[in-house]
Order: structure tokens, then C-alpha cells, then sequence
């Protein structure tokens, strides 16, 4: 359950009570259009947490032993901040009262430099998804719906990952299909070469449509050993050009 600063941002951005209720006013802050309640958009986490960062979790030294691919906290730059409980709160990432880099994030995150705060992922620094140059070409879906950058690099972890109201849940997915967050680059939108073209060979893997004509949760599927993603084979932390 949310805990601390968490509290209070959601006490608006759950979008369901106590919207312009703050402390230090006798009476709401009056809301755009005079809503009771939030407008849907990026803004209204909502009641269901699980599509979001985690929040309100000690994080130590013992969580990055066990974890294998975080920082240490004693690291953390000055800009991201543990509260007094040492957990991980809204506040981490956001700043409710500077908003220079958008989103009221504390720190650019063009390369996922705010992500790379706390995540030390395995050879990512020389991967191709952290180095490449490609851009969108402009057919299909926008691969990167959630921010203005135009370069596999510069968006970094936001290539397949959203903090806010992933598709997939787990891991945290844009895409509501597991291998959609692959094939949105790889069709070659991004990408030289169209592997989405090359599931239509007879002799292709099982990939596309496996999962579609699956029932059950997004959290379910994952766990199913009948399923078959594009990381079981492939590392996009790692991967090389």
C-alpha cells in the first residue's frame, strides 16, 4: 500500500477523491472545468498500482544483493530522493514544484539517465538499444508514444518500458502484446531489416499469433511455459548490432 509522499499525490492522481484537497488551503484547489473527478489521461494513475513503478519499497543495500541490478543507494545523485523511511516514493522521480524537464521529472531522462539512477542492467551501456542512432520512419504505429525523442538511444529504457499505465504489466511493457514491443521496431519501421515479414515463412519460429489466441491475464501468460516471447532467446539488454 502507498506510504509517505505517495499518499498525497494520490489523494488527486488516483482520480477518485479528495481532488484539490490540500493542506495548506481551507478550501480545494478548484479542478480545469470544475470535474469532480480527473480526466482520464497519463496523469490519472487510477486505483490499480500493479501498471505502474513500484512505490513505497525500502530500497538498501540488501535489496540490490538481491536483485542483481540496481545501484547501491549510497550512489544516488543528489536529485533522486529516498524518504526518511528509506522507500521509494513518487517523489523519487517527480518534483511537484520544478518542472524544467517535462513531466515533473527531477532530472532529464533523455538515454534513461533518471532510470540509470537505480538500474545497473548487465552490459547495457554498449548495447545496441542503448547506442543505436535509427529513427522512426513514420509508417505504422509511433514506437515511442509516450515521449518526443527520436532516436532508439535517446529513449533508452522507454523503447519498451513506461513507468506509468503499461500495456504489459509485467516488466512494465508499453505494448499490451508481449512481442509488439519487439515487433513495433523490428517490422522495420526502426530496423533495417522487417522480422515481422519473416513470420509469414512457413519454416518461421512460432511467434505472432501464439500469443493472441491465448486467454487469461497478461500475468498469466508470462508465466506460462507454453508461451514463447523474443526473450527467450534474445537479450535486448544486451543485444549487439
Amino acid at each position: 500500500q502507498p506510504t509517505g509522499a505517495s499518499k498525497l499525490c494520490l489523494s488527486c492522481h488516483d482520480g477518485t477523491v479528495a481532488l484539490g484537497a490540500v493542506r495548506n488551503r481551507p478550501s480545494p484547489l478548484p479542478m480545469k472545468q470544475g470535474v469532480a473527478a480527473m480526466p482520464a489521461g497519463r496523469s490519472r494513475i487510477g486505483t490499480d498500482l500493479s501498471g505502474h513503478h513500484p512505490i513505497s519499497f525500502v530500497y538498501d543495500s540488501a535489496l540490490t544483493i538481491a536483485q542483481g541490478e540496481l545501484r547501491d543507494p549510497v550512489t544516488l545523485q543528489r536529485e533522486v530522493r529516498l524518504d526518511k523511511a528509506q522507500q521509494i516514493q513518487c517523489t523519487s522521480c517527480h518534483d511537484p514544484h520544478f518542472n524544467q524537464y517535462g513531466k515533473f521529472l527531477v532530472k532529464d531522462n533523455t538515454a534513461s539517465a533518471l532510470c540509470l539512477e537505480c538500474h545497473a542492467l548487465n552490459e547495457w551501456s554498449t548495447s545496441a538499444h542503448a547506442t543505436s542512432t535509427a529513427t522512426w520512419n513514420g509508417t505504422g504505429r509511433n514506437p515511442w508514444p509516450y515521449t518526443s525523442r527520436t532516436t532508439v538511444a535517446a529513449n533508452g529504457c522507454e523503447n519498451c518500458h513506461t513507468s506509468h499505465g503499461a500495456g504489459t504489466k509485467p516488466h512494465l511493457l508499453v505494448q499490451a502484446k508481449a512481442e509488439d514491443n519487439c515487433l513495433i521496431c523490428h517490422n522495420g519501421a526502426v530496423t533495417a531489416k522487417n522480422l515481422l515479414a519473416e513470420f509469414n515463412k512457413s519454416s518461421a519460429h512460432p511467434l505472432t499469433g501464439v500469443s493472441s489466441h491465448q486467454k487469461g491475464s497478461r500475468g498469466a501468460l508470462l508465466a506460462s511455459e507454453e508461451q514463447i516471447f523474443c526473450v527467450n532467446c534474445h537479450n535486448p539488454h544486451a543485444t549487439r548490432a
